[in-house]
């Protein structure tokens, strides 16, 4: 059996994605303030301040081609099946900006089921 490649491996519309994590850091509901990881004091405005504010973002994807997306703190993930990407995002990014970073989480999320695939492959080939 051929170890499989990245290309193709997960088939997500980018342009979707990056319309979801645009509206995460465009919401008016998150406390940016509260997402920098600096006291307030070392910074010379608040405008600063608010540069270095940033949440966590993830992308699921399952073996069923279903897929999630997460944002906030990892740690309230309870479901750790499928293959994931992971990265940041500030407030008001550009649509530009967030197509780049989903098309990253989109690149790690395949090449993680690609590892996950080229571990059965082999676990089956030496079996076999």
């Amino acid at each position: 059996m051929d170890l499989p490649d990245t290309e193709n491996v997960i088939d997500i519309d980018c342009k979707q994605l990056a319309t979801i994590i645009h509206g995460v850091s465009h919401d008016p509901s998150i406390p940016w303030e509260e997402c920098v990881e600096g006291d307030r004091e070392e910074y010379d405005s608040d405008e600063d301040f608010l540069e270095d504010a940033y949440i966590d973002i993830r992308l699921q994807v399952m073996d069923d081609h279903q897929w999630y997306f997460h944002s906030g703190d990892s740690q309230y993930d309870q479901d750790h099946r499928g293959a994931w990407g992971a990265s940041s995002v500030g407030e008001r990014v550009s649509m530009e900006k967030a197509m780049e970073i989903a098309k990253d989480l989109i690149e790690q999320a395949a090449e993680d089921a690609c590892d996950c695939l080229t571990k059965t492959i082999r676990s089956y080939n030496d079996d076999n």
